[in-house]
């Protein structure tokens, strides 16, 4: 494994492959939103934490696996627990711990997923 930061302008995938100077048989490309919205009509405001990801063949630079993992109220597969909503912006700003800690609860099990994943395809 060989890791390899690219900037990103914006939270996309990597245009090209080729000329990143990455000897490897498959790139793994992240792109990453996160932060606190409302949701419409409530004033409650709740993480979101988006992570698209895409597997690339290095050689020929096609995408074989693309996903975008989904964290927060509403979000079945990764639900953020309750406790992380704020019942208005006053109280999410008087809460920065707890805040940070209701993003940081998406790591593991995005890291769980993408651990599956990649030994799926290892075996492949």
């Amino acid at each position: 494994m060989v890791e390899h930061e690219v900037p990103h302008a914006k939270p996309n995938f990597q245009p090209k492959y080729e000329n990143l100077g990455i000897e490897a048989e498959t790139i793994l490309d992240a792109a990453i939103v996160a932060g606190y919205g409302n949701a419409p009509f409530s004033g409650t405001y709740a993480p979101i934490f988006l992570l698209k990801v895409q597997l690339v063949n290095a050689k020929t630079g096609k995408a074989f696996y693309k996903d975008m993992y989904q964290y927060g109220a509403g979000f079945p597969k990764f639900a953020a627990d309750q406790r992380y909503s704020f019942h208005g912006r006053d109280e999410l700003v008087k809460n920065p711990e707890l805040a940070m800690e209701g993003l940081r609860a998406a790591i593991p099990a995005f890291v769980a997923e993408l651990n599956r994943v990649l030994e799926m395809y290892a075996k492949n």
